[in-house]
């Protein structure tokens, strides 16, 4: 079995306000030879006094060290953690070989009452097929079920919402192709995205968002002529063309020349004669 202990040990709080005895004691209390699958042991002050050094003082305040995680059982202790650590919980839980060790041992003559308490921690033992737990026909046993039951239909709805979110937001545009469909001209779509994204960089998204609206709406009263004279997205944000004063994008601005509406000069006169 695998005796590693978590590092999270030392960022709880309990733990890293006990003394270095404490500290030693609450390591021996998870680590010791003596903790079973379950995360029980006997608990023998002599045998911790012999095997540590130390003195019972310590081995009390190795179980505060502990907090809530250690919980005295019967004759002995219950790391209430270590389960969940060792194996994990919910369905990696059910899933890991060491499942039927630990339903074995609850089998094995364990009493209501440390039952109970290893259940109200890890319900979702008593959905192994094959586990039958003496202690079913209890009032406790049966409210465990239906609230476990009740919870793992409440994360199913909320891990169904999560994904359904999640979808949501993968589909939705980015600013760059919002910013593309504003653009009154929609050409070299790759190149053009690539610019706005440089562009964003440097700007605000409601910057270019103005810019372009105003632009794509001063564009609709071009004619056809005139708007074939209309930059490619990717040059308008290249050359920053949305920092332009609007009133340049006005038809009326007479900055935009075409063979229809060019200016047409006179003939030179040549005198005769």
């Amino acid at each position: 079995m695998d005796t590693k202990i978590a590092s999270s040990i030392w960022s709880n709080v309990d733990f890293d306000a006990a003394s270095p005895p404490a500290k030693l004691a609450a390591l021996w209390l998870i680590s010791n030879e003596h903790v079973n699958t379950l995360g029980y042991a006997d608990l023998n002050p002599r045998r911790f006094v012999f095997e540590t050094q130390l003195d019972l003082e310590a081995l009390a305040a190795g179980q505060q060290a502990l907090g809530k995680g250690f919980v005295c059982v019967a004759k002995g202790y219950w790391l209430r953690h270590y389960i969940q650590f060792q194996f994990g919980r919910g369905v990696s839980l059910c899933k890991n070989n060491f499942s039927k060790a630990i339903c074995k041992l609850m089998l094995n003559g364990m009493e209501e009452a440390f039952g109970r308490i290893l259940l109200t921690e890890y319900p979702e033992l008593l959905t192994i097929e094959y586990f039958v737990c003496p202690w079913k026909d209890t009032d406790w046993c049966k409210a465990l079920g239906k609230g476990f039951s009740a919870s793992s239909k409440h994360r199913r709805r909320g891990a169904k919402r999560g994904a359904d979110k999640q979808s949501d937001q993968e589909d939705a545009p980015t600013p760059a192709e919002q910013l593309y469909a504003l653009y009154p001209r929609k050409i070299g779509r790759l190149r053009a995205l690539a610019a706005i994204d440089r562009a964003l960089e440097r700007h605000s998204r409601e910057t270019l968002v103005a810019a372009s609206t105003a632009y794509a709406a001063a564009v609709r009263q071009y004619s056809d002529a005139e708007r074939q004279f209309v930059p490619h997205p990717a040059s308008w944000f290249n050359g920053e063309r949305f920092l332009d004063d609007p009133a340049e994008w006005r038809r009326d601005a007479g900055k935009i020349s075409t063979p229809e509406t060019a200016p047409r000069t006179a003939a030179p006169t040549i005198a005769l004669p």
